[in-house]
């Protein structure tokens, strides 16, 4: 179980395919051992504007983070480990982020997020 800004999430993910963002959802699309493709789509915030992946509950596997212009919050979704997600944990950040990073910005060995931001400025989730 992870915290991020007191939140608490969770769940398990194993590798993570291309994203493809829409106007509330972004796309997943796995490349099956078939040599085809699948896609699948799940819910996120409005407008979403940048894909980060990082393994942000420490599970071994990734997750993902997308900001969301219009909603001006982040989206995380946790991975199940069959390449669909858990429903979208939103959290909110500055005004209109167009871009999203994550990385251990504390240096206690959990992943954070930023975001740049339309306001000129960053907006920074550090886990707890």
């Amino acid at each position: 179980m992870t915290t991020v800004n007191g939140a608490r999430i969770s769940g398990t993910s194993s590798s993570i395919p291309p994203v493809v963002g829409g106007t509330t959802d972004i796309r997943i699309i796995v490349l099956m051992p078939t040599s085809s493709f699948v896609g699948q789509t799940f819910p996120v915030g409005s407008r979403p504007q940048s894909v980060a992946v990082a393994d942000l509950n420490a599970d071994g596997a990734p997750d993902i983070v997308t900001a969301n212009y219009f909603s001006h919050d982040v989206s995380v979704l946790l991975g199940n480990g069959n390449g669909a997600f858990h429903d979208q944990q939103r959290f909110a950040v500055g005004s209109r982020p167009f871009s999203v990073a994550v990385a251990d910005l504390n240096a206690d060995g959990a992943l954070d997020i930023v975001t740049a931001d339309l306001s000129d400025d960053v907006s920074v989730l550090l886990q707890q």
